[in-house]
């Protein structure tokens, strides 16, 4: 049985990580789909232009069966979760950095061959993934709506003149807005953490005999639970997370301006929402029942900086 998905965002030559579709047309006729011992199920967000060419060259060299799910990258990232359980893909190829690590309790370390040609900057630290490509983030403006130089930098979308003039794709769909999402949010002096691969709370947990979600909020709340700086708790998986948080309350070793529980699953979602429900003293965007997802608490955070006053 799949543990957990291997992320990746490989390049070329990095072929043996790399799953895609069903054989190409010059790939070895099969008059019958392999067994799972000589099968990859690749979840991308790529165009077919991006990953059929490499998939096909996959499948040539080494005679095995791809099958490939596209989708967009939240709409994968939510798959992942809900089928964490039992997964059913072995890479993910596709996706933003800060969109994978959002969800990278789905992941496992994978160190691919002749990672030590990538420069050292563009390496996962704890090799949940691997790079394919680097793009830009660009701001685009209408000159005929917007003076030239008035935007340059991403602070600049604050400017109450632009309020309900900007179109922004819903980080919730788009991987790329994820990005985006993260990128303002530094812009405004804030920043976003997820200590899930720290080496630390991976120690912890084991020590402790809990779960690096439960770990990992107590390590921000030993960083940041009670400075006056503020703090939120964001949960869009993990409903032990959530749990813990209401417990870190409650034992006064947190105090958050906000709390988002919007975890997705079956095992006690329910049951960790309706506990920070009944928080009397501290702000909660809770979505009830079982749905939520990371991509979710995302499209909240994204709401909220829009609420933000200059």
């Amino acid at each position: 049985m799949r543990q957990r998905v291997l992320s990746a965002l490989l390049a070329l030559s990095f072929l043996l990580a790399l799953p895609g579709c069903a054989p190409g047309p010059d790939s070895p006729a099969l008059d019958h789909a392999p067994d799972e011992s000589r099968r990859l199920v690749v979840y991308t967000s790529h165009k077919e232009e991006v990953w059929q060419p490499i998939v096909k060259e996959f499948e040539e060299r080494t005679g095995i069966w791809v099958d490939v799910v596209y989708g967009a990258t939240s709409e994968l990232l939510e798959r992942l979760e809900q089928e964490k359980a039992s997964p059913r893909a072995d890479v993910m190829f596709g996706g933003g950095v800060e969109s994978l690590a959002a969800c990278q309790d789905c992941f496992v370390p994978y160190a691919c061959a002749g990672a030590e040609h990538i420069l050292e900057r563009f390496r996962s630290p704890e090799q949940l993934w691997t790079p394919f490509s680097a793009l830009p983030v660009v701001l685009i403006y209408n000159t005929k709506l917007v003076a030239p130089g008035q935007i340059t930098q991403w602070g600049d979308l604050l400017d109450p003149e632009l309020k309900g003039k900007i179109a922004f794709t819903d980080p919730a769909v788009s991987g790329s807005s994820y990005t985006e999402l993260v990128t303002m949010l530094s812009a405004l002096g804030g920043e976003a953490f997820c200590f899930m691969a720290d080496e630390d709370v991976a120690l912890q947990a084991k020590e402790q005999g809990t779960t690096r979600a439960v770990a990992s909020m107590e390590k921000a709340a030993r960083l940041y639970g009670l400075q006056e700086r503020p703090l939120i708790f964001a949960v869009g998986n993990a409903p032990t997370a959530l749990v813990r948080i209401y417990e870190l309350i409650e034992e006064g070793l947190a105090a958050p301006a906000l709390v988002i529980g919007v975890p997705v699953g079956f095992v006690n979602v329910v049951q960790s929402k309706e506990l920070i429900l009944t928080l009397e003293d501290t702000p909660y965007i809770v979505a009830g029942g079982r749905k939520g997802g990371s991509n979710v608490a995302a499209a909240i955070c994204n709401a909220l900086l829009y609420q933000i006053p200059v």
